[in-house]
């Protein structure tokens, strides 16, 4: 039922299509230094950092939303670019270690194949989420485990290229 709840969400809120968001760069940048912020932020807060994780996947998945969002493109220096992928990053080893079905889902995998396809994403960014999940999380593995290997395939990436194979 968790797992239904939230596929309809995901895919009523990254369902919909792509709008011009009309981001400045400068905005864009700001949202991600929040985002690399608040992962340093409340470690004695279990359950505040959570919803900060939540909070900053959602902004995330809005911003990739944006047919404007162009990073290569863009006229961001080599370290502004940096910092939205840590930013990226971080968030998906943080959604897969608390809610992988949030990852894990066919609205989110196209989202992420179309930033692959428009260089917004770079492989080894969803490399390093997808093996810590893979690898260290494999309680919830099981269940999730055809969206795993369709996002591998929807992505480019071999099971060989994750950590620890």
């Amino acid at each position: 039922m968790r797992l239904l709840l939230a596929i309809f969400l995901i895919s009523s809120s990254i369902g919909l299509s792509q709008n011009d968001c009309n981001y400045t760069e400068r905005e864009v940048i700001s949202l991600f230094k929040h985002i690399n912020k608040t992962d340093a932020s409340n470690i004695d807060q279990p359950e505040i950092r959570e919803k900060d994780f939540h909070k900053n996947f959602d902004t995330i998945i809005k911003v990739m939303n944006c047919a404007d969002f162009e990073i290569e493109k863009g006229n961001y220096s080599k370290r502004q670019k940096r910092n939205i992928e840590i930013a990226i990053g971080r968030t998906l080893i943080h959604i897969f270690q608390n809610a992988p079905e949030r990852i894990l889902n066919d609205s989110f995998i196209a989202l992420i194949k179309s930033q692959l396809e428009s260089a917004n994403l770079k492989k080894s960014t969803l490399i390093i989420a997808l093996s810590v999940y893979r690898y260290d999380y494999k309680d919830d593995f099981e269940d999730l485990e055809l969206y795993f290997m369709k996002a591998l395939k929807e992505w480019d990436i071999h099971i060989d290229e994750l950590a620890y194979s």
